[in-house]
C-alpha cells in the first residue's frame, strides 16, 4: 500500500531543445537531439532521485509534447512530467549586471497538470493569448494569437527592419521581442473551466528588481498577488513568501494569499547544472523536495501547506524520528470466528500523522490494537473493556483463531499471533490512548498531575534528582515526628504517676511516724537490751552500706553505658577525621584514642568485681545480724519488729522521693520533646516551601524554552494543607460523639490549616501564633478520642500536616479546575503530544472534546508533534484528518464479516471522496483547508 505523502525532489524548471531563446541540447527537428536529451534525463533523474520535472519552453509547449510521446513509448516511466510555460511580460526591469544596466523583461511561468491534454493548451489557452504585432499611429494594434507561425512572421518582420537581427532564427527574434499581458493570461485561464484548479502561475524572483517605494509599487504588488508561488531559492524571500516578516494574516490581506516558493536548475545545457538546482557555499547541491504524492493533486498542497509541503535544501528534510518508529504492519489472513475475519494486510506506515477512519464497527480500534500489542503498552488491552482484545478474547467460552502479525520498524521487528502471545518487542515502546480515557486521566488530582510534573522535568535530569532530594527530606521529618510523639506519650505515661508516688509516700511516712510513737512508747515502759540497740544499729548500718554498694553498681552500669557511647562516638570522630576533614580543610575534632577507652573500660570492671564482693560478705553479714535479733523474745522481740519496719519503710520512702525525682526530671524532658516536636513540624512546612520555591524557579526555567504545543497553557506552583485528608487523618481517632465533623473542621481550620496555609504562602509568617493553635487544638481534643486511640495518635495526627505541592496549569488564562472535561482532554492531549518522541497510538482522541478547541488547539498540536514522533490516530472528525494535514489515510472497512484496510493521502482524489462520505464534516474541512491561505480551487 501507498506510504503515504513523502518527500520527493522535484524540479520545476528544466528547459527542451524548443527552448528557442537558449538551447544548447542540439538541433530539436533531430531524433538523436531527443534520445540523447531522454537518456541524460533518465541517467542523472535515477542518480539524483528526482522524481517529478517541469518542462519548459518560451511561449509554447512542443518540447513536452515531445516528452509525452517519448513516455508513451516507455521512457521516463519513473518521472512524473508537466508543462511549464515561461512567458516575457509586457514589464521591464532594469538589472545592473557587470557595471552596466540592463534592461529586460519579467519572466512569469504557467504550469499545467499533465491531466489537461496538450490540444486544450494550445487550442483554448496558447492560440487565446494575443502579442502586438504592430501599433498604428492612427488605429488600433495589430494583435496576432500566440502560434508558432505568428511568432515566425513576427520575427520576419522585424528581421527586415532591423539589420541586427537578420543572422538570428525567424521564431528566435519573434520570441525574444513577443509580450504578454498577464492580466490577459489569467482572465483566459479563469473563464475556462477546464483549466479551473490546474494550473498554477509562478513569478520569476526578478520581480523584486521593480522598485517597491516608487511608481512600480502597483505593478509589483499587482504580479504578486496574481501568483500561487514564486521561483525562489532565496531564504528571506521564501520567509517572505511565507509571510514571517509579519503575520500570515497581514500578508494574505496585502498579497491575497501565501505564496511558496519552488525552484528548478533553469538548465538550457548538459554542462549547467542539469538536474541539479542550486548549489550552495560549500559547493553541495539544494533540490526543491515535496512532501506529496507524484500527481498533480499533490503538488497543489504547496498551496494549502506552504511551509511544511516544500522545502530546499540538501538533505531529506524529514525530520529525525525515534528508532521505534513503525515502518510496517502485516496481517495473516484470518477467520477469526463464524462472523468475522480479517483479510491479509502489508500496509507501509508513514513516520509522521497517519489518519485510519472508517465506519462504525470498521475495525479502526482493531488496526491500532494489533499494533499496541507487539510492544509492552499493549498489556493494558487485557484489561481494557472496549479493546479489541478484550471483545474477542476476554470473554468465556470458546476462544476465536488467534491472528497472526507481524510488525517492523526502525529497529527490529516481531511476529506473533494476537490474542495469543504475550512476547513484546524489546528495548521498545510505544504510547496508547485507548478508547474513552480522558475522564479516568483528566482529573486534576490523578493522572494529568503525573503528566504535567513529567512534562516539566523531561529534559533536566539532574534538577528532578535534586527536586526528589528536597520532596524526600518531608517523609523523614514525619517518620521523626512519630518517634518524638511515642516519646512524649511515654513520658506523659510515666510521670502521671507522680501523684500516686505523693499519696504512696505520704501513706508511708505515717507507718514511719506511728512505729516511732510505739517504740517510744514500749522503751518508755521498760528497759531495751543494750545488745538489741547494738544489733539494730549495726543492722541498719549494713544496709545502709549496701545500699552504697547497690547505688554505686548502679552508676558504673551508667558509666559503663557512656563508655560505649564515647566509644561510638570516637569512631565517628575517627571515620569523620579521616574522610573530610582532609578532604574539605576542616578542623579535626578532638577526641578520645581506644588506649584511654580500653583503661576506663578496665578500671570499671575491677571496681564492679570488688564491689560484687563486698556485696556478698554485707549480705551474709546481714544475716547472721537478722538471725541473733530473731532470739530475742517478748519486748524486744517487738520493738526488734518495729525497728526493722521502720527501717523498711524509709527505705521505701526514700525509694518514692527518688521515683519522684525522677518523674521531676522528665517533667522537663518531656517540655524539651514537645518544643522539638513543634521545631520538627515547622522543618517539615520549611521542607514544603523550599519544595515549593525550587518547583517555582524550575518553572520559570522551563517557560522560557517550553514546547511550543504548550505555548497557550501557563504553569504555577501552590503550596497548601490538604485540608480533606488532615480532617480524616483526625476523624479517625475522635468520637463525633463528642465533637461533629463540621466543629472539628472549624477547629482544624481556624488554628492549624489557616496558619499553615499563611506560612506557606508567606502571607504571615508567625510560628508563636501557630504554636498556641497547636496547644488549644490538643487541649480541646484530647478528651474525645476514641476508646483505642491514644495521645499518640493524636500527636501524630495533629503535627504531620499533609501538605500537598501541586503545579497549577490554566489553559488561555482560564484554571483547570474551571475548564470543562473536554477543554482539559485538549491540555491532556497537547502534553502527551509534546511529552516524548515515542510512537503515538490514540484512538477517537476526539471523544467528549469542545469541536471548537480541535480546530484551534488540537489541530495545530498535531501538526507540531508530528514532526518529532509518529503519531496514528482513530477517528471520526474530519479536521483532525485533514486540517491536521495528515500524510497517510487508512481507511477501515467491513464488508460480509471482513474486516480490510486500505490506504492513501489527502491529496488523493479518491480518499478525499472517502473522507467526505465517511466523516462529518469532511467537506467544510476540506473547503477550510483550501480557504486558510486564500485558495478557492
Amino acid at each position: 500500500m501507498p506510504k503515504g505523502s513523502v518527500w520527493r525532489k522535484w524540479d520545476f524548471h528544466l528547459h527542451t531543445p524548443y527552448s528557442v531563446l537558449a538551447n544548447d541540447f542540439g538541433d530539436p527537428s533531430q531524433d538523436l537531439t531527443w534520445e540523447t536529451y531522454i537518456a541524460k534525463i533518465e541517467e542523472v533523474s535515477r542518480e539524483n532521485e528526482v522524481c517529478a520535472i517541469g518542462f519548459t519552453d518560451y511561449f509554447m509547449i512542443e518540447g513536452y509534447k515531445k516528452i509525452q510521446a517519448y513516455k508513451a513509448r516507455g521512457k521516463l516511466k519513473n518521472v512524473f512530467s508537466f508543462p511549464n510555460i515561461e512567458f516575457r511580460l509586457d514589464k521591464t526591469i532594469t538589472e545592473k549586471i557587470a557595471e552596466k544596466h540592463e534592461t529586460k523583461r519579467l519572466n512569469f511561468h504557467v504550469l499545467f497538470s499533465p491531466d489537461v491534454p496538450s490540444n486544450d493548451i494550445e487550442e483554448h489557452f496558447l492560440h487565446d493569448i494575443e502579442f502586438i504585432h504592430e501599433q498604428e499611429t492612427f488605429g488600433s494594434a495589430q494583435t496576432r494569437k500566440l502560434k508558432i507561425s505568428n511568432l515566425v512572421e513576427f520575427g520576419r518582420t522585424l528581421k527586415e527592419l532591423h539589420e541586427r537581427f537578420r543572422p538570428l532564427p525567424d521564431i528566435y527574434v519573434g520570441c525574444m521581442n513577443a509580450v504578454v499581458d498577464p492580466n490577459k493570461l489569467k482572465e483566459i485561464l479563469e473563464k475556462d473551466g477546464r483549466f479551473r484548479g490546474k494550473y498554477l502561475l509562478c513569478l520569476a524572483e526578478d520581480h523584486s528588481l521593480l522598485d517597491w517605494d516608487g511608481q512600480a509599487h502597483a505593478i509589483r504588488k499587482h504580479l504578486l498577488q496574481m501568483a500561487h508561488c514564486v521561483f525562489s531559492s532565496n531564504r528571506q524571500t521564501r520567509e517572505f513568501g511565507l509571510g514571517k516578516q509579519g503575520t500570515p494574516e497581514t500578508f494574505i490581506r496585502e498579497f491575497k494569499s501565501l505564496k511558496p516558493c519552488i525552484w528548478g536548475c533553469d538548465s538550457h545545457s548538459y554542462r549547467e547544472r542539469f538536474l541539479e538546482p542550486d548549489k550552495n557555499s560549500e559547493g553541495k547541491i539544494n533540490f526543491c523536495w515535496v512532501k506529496a504524492d507524484l500527481t498533480w493533486e499533490g503538488l497543489k498542497q504547496i498551496l494549502y501547506e506552504p511551509e511544511e509541503r516544500i522545502c530546499i535544501q540538501q538533505e531529506n528534510p524529514e525530520p529525525q524520528k525515534s528508532i521505534h518508529t513503525l515502518d510496517r504492519i502485516g496481517i495473516q489472513p484470518t477467520e477469526i470466528n463464524n462472523s468475522l475475519k480479517m483479510k491479509e494486510n502489508e500496509i507501509d506506515l508513514n513516520h509522521n500523522l497517519i489518519s485510519i477512519i472508517g465506519g462504525r464497527g470498521s475495525g479502526k480500534t482493531a488496526l491500532l490494537d494489533l499494533i499496541a500489542s507487539c510492544f509492552k503498552e499493549g498489556e493494558k488491552l487485557f484489561e481494557t473493556p472496549l479493546s479489541f482484545y478484550k471483545r474477542l478474547y476476554g470473554k468465556p467460552g470458546n476462544i476465536p483463531i488467534r491472528i497472526k502479525l507481524s510488525t517492523k520498524f526502525k529497529s527490529d521487528a516481531i511476529e506473533k499471533e494476537f490474542g495469543k502471545d504475550t512476547i513484546f518487542i524489546q528495548d521498545a515502546n510505544i504510547r496508547y490512548i485507548t478508547q474513552n480515557h480522558f475522564e479516568g486521566l483528566c482529573s486534576p488530582t490523578s493522572n494529568l498531575g503525573n503528566y504535567v510534573f513529567d512534562l516539566l522535568f523531561e529534559r533536566y535530569p539532574d534538577e528532578l534528582g535534586r527536586y526528589r532530594d528536597i520532596q524526600d527530606s518531608i517523609p523523614e521529618k514525619q517518620v521523626e515526628i512519630e518517634k518524638l510523639n511515642l516519646t512524649t506519650q511515654q513520658l506523659s505515661e510515666q510521670i502521671a504517676s507522680i501523684s500516686v508516688l505523693e499519696q504512696e509516700k505520704e501513706k508511708k511516712n505515717g507507718d514511719k511516724t506511728d512505729c516511732e510513737q510505739r517504740i517510744k512508747e514500749i522503751e518508755e515502759k521498760s528497759t531495751v537490751n543494750a545488745k538489741l540497740d547494738e544489733l539494730t544499729t549495726k543492722l541498719k548500718e549494713k544496709r545502709d552500706e549496701r545500699k552504697t554498694i547497690e547505688s554505686s553498681q548502679k552508676r558504673l552500669g551508667k558509666i559503663k553505658s557512656v563508655i560505649k557511647q564515647l566509644t561510638s562516638f570516637s569512631s565517628l570522630i575517627v571515620g569523620f577525621n579521616d574522610e573530610f576533614s582532609e578532604k574539605l580543610h576542616l578542623k579535626k575534632f578532638e577526641f578520645l584514642d581506644d588506649q584511654n577507652i580500653a583503661l576506663m573500660e578496665e578500671t570499671l570492671a575491677e571496681n564492679l568485681k570488688i564491689l560484687h564482693q563486698k556485696e556478698q560478705v554485707v549480705n551474709k553479714e546481714i544475716e547472721g545480724i537478722n538471725e541473733e535479733l530473731k532470739s530475742f523474745k517478748d519486748t524486744s522481740k517487738v520493738i526488734t519488729e518495729l525497728k526493722q519496719k521502720l527501717i523498711t519503710t524509709a527505705d521505701e520512702i526514700e525509694k518514692i522521693e527518688n521515683q519522684i525525682k525522677e518523674c521531676k526530671v522528665k517533667e522537663e524532658e518531656l517540655e524539651e520533646k514537645k518544643k522539638e516536636t513543634f521545631t520538627t513540624c515547622i522543618d517539615m512546612i520549611k521542607g514544603s516551601i523550599s519544595q515549593s520555591d525550587f518547583l517555582t524557579e524550575h518553572i520559570r526555567t522551563f517557560e522560557r524554552d517550553k514546547n511550543e504545543l504548550l505555548r497557550n497553557l501557563e504553569f504555577g506552583v501552590q503550596s497548601e494543607v490538604d485540608s480533606e485528608k488532615y480532617l480524616a487523618n483526625v476523624n479517625e481517632i475522635i468520637s463525633n460523639r463528642l465533637i461533629t465533623e463540621k466543629e472539628l473542621l472549624g477547629n482544624l481550620n481556624k488554628l492549624i490549616i489557616e496558619p499553615v496555609n499563611a506560612i506557606l504562602a508567606k502571607a504571615s509568617v508567625n510560628y508563636d501564633e501557630l504554636g498556641k493553635g497547636y496547644i488549644e487544638i490538643q487541649n480541646l481534643l484530647s478528651s474525645k478520642l476514641l476508646k483505642n486511640s491514644t495521645s499518640c495518635d493524636l500527636q501524630n495526627a495533629l503535627f504531620k500536616v499533609p501538605i500537598k505541592t501541586a503545579v497549577n496549569l490554566s489553559l488561555d488564562k482560564i484554571p483547570l479546575d474551571s475548564l470543562s472535561m473536554g477543554q482539559r482532554a485538549i491540555v491532556l492531549l497537547q502534553i502527551i503530544l509534546a511529552y516524548d518522541d515515542k510512537p503515538l497510538l490514540i484512538d477517537q482522541p476526539e471523544e467528549d472534546l469542545d469541536n471548537e478547541y480541535i480546530y484551534k488547539q488540537l489541530v495545530s498540536a498535531f501538526r507540531s508533534a508530528k514532526t518529532k514522533r509518529q503519531i496514528i490516530i482513530a477517528t471520526h472528525n474530519a479536521n483532525l484528518v485533514v486540517n491536521t494535514d495528515s500524510e497517510q489515510i487508512i481507511i477501515a472497512e467491513i464488508r460480509d464479516g471482513e474486516i480490510s484496510y486500505s490506504a492513501g493521502t489527502i491529496e488523493n482524489p479518491l480518499t478525499q471522496e472517502r473522507i467526505k462520505d465517511i466523516l462529518e464534516g469532511g467537506k467544510e474541512a476540506f473547503e477550510k483547508r483550501e480557504q486558510k491561505y486564500g485558495y478557492r480551487f
